[in-house]
């Protein structure tokens, strides 16, 4: 559990974050909230070996994080693309592929 916490910045906690390991590697992140990124790393894991990511739904306490976990497999010289998964949009929820598009979209996004 890298991070159990709500919104609320006055709990102290990392947003929502659960890191999967298999065989002492880490495998699955499901979440990224504000403060992951950091308790990712105080894990000992890495970006490399991740097979997926998983996304509850796209509000910022559960993806805010997500920025910071990309830009570090850059640096891990990552070598596969890391699947990124969440259930479809809907209503007020954008999609995966929407939320991805306005971070990393090479002509648009936000983090280019």
């Amino acid at each position: 559990m890298l991070g159990p916490g709500e919104p609320e910045l006055r709990d102290q906690r990392a947003s929502s974050s659960y890191l999967l390991w298999s065989g002492g590697r880490p495998t699955v992140l499901i979440d990224a909230g504000g403060g992951s990124a950091l308790r990712f790393g105080q894990s000992g894991a890495t970006c490399a070996p991740l097979a997926t990511m998983l996304l509850t739904h796209p509000h910022v306490d559960h993806t805010a994080g997500l920025p910071a976990l990309v830009k570090s497999s850059f640096f891990e010289n990552r070598a596969a693309p890391l699947p990124l998964y969440d259930p479809a949009g809907k209503g007020a929820f954008p999609s995966t592929s929407r939320l991805a598009n306005a971070l990393f979209d090479a002509p648009r996004g936000l983090h280019r």
